[in-house]
């Protein structure tokens, strides 16, 4: 049988070594000076993360989290591997100017988890569209009937698919 005591030792065991990995990451970080970073305490941009499919990220130990237009921030693992170099080349190939960061392993875990999102994010996106506040304002005040508004939404949903 599990004690209470066990589990809070297990506990304290498990931020040690989560410490320890950070640790070692900025170690690494020096040795290759490249700047270090938790990706755990920083939002991550599943736009950006998209640059890399999961199955590359992963096999290459890296992740795209953050982007601003072409410069996008990247997280790595282990600088010297050749698919690491690989993916970093992709992003260069396709314009991207990478900022690239030192991650631990325990970081590009977690970031790899939010690939879940983002699968669920574009599943719920398929079917709506945007429409700006001036076009519903727009809609509102010139249309009489409820049959008029629909009509008028439809020419605006069919004009966004094309």
């Amino acid at each position: 049988m599990v004690s209470i005591k066990d589990d809070a030792q297990e506990d304290k065991l498990d931020e040690i070594r989560s410490r320890e990995e950070e640790d070692l990451a900025t170690i690494l970080a020096e040795r290759y000076k490249l700047p270090y970073i938790n990706l755990s305490k920083i939002p991550l941009d599943l736009d950006a993360m998209k640059l890399i499919p999961e199955d590359k990220a992963r096999s290459g130990n890296i992740v795209v989290f953050q982007g601003t237009g072409r410069k996008l921030k990247v997280g790595i693992r282990t600088p010297n591997s050749n698919e690491t170099k690989e993916r970093l080349k992709d992003l260069d190939n396709k314009g991207f100017i990478a900022t690239v960061y030192m991650v631990s392993d325990n970081s590009l875990k977690k970031a790899w988890t939010r690939y879940a999102e983002i699968q669920k994010y574009e599943a719920a996106s398929k079917g709506s569209f945007d429409i700006s506040e001036e076009e519903v304002d727009k809609i509102i005040t010139e249309k009489k009937s409820l049959e008029e508004l629909r009509d008028q939404l439809m020419e605006i949903v069919n004009s966004k698919e094309k």
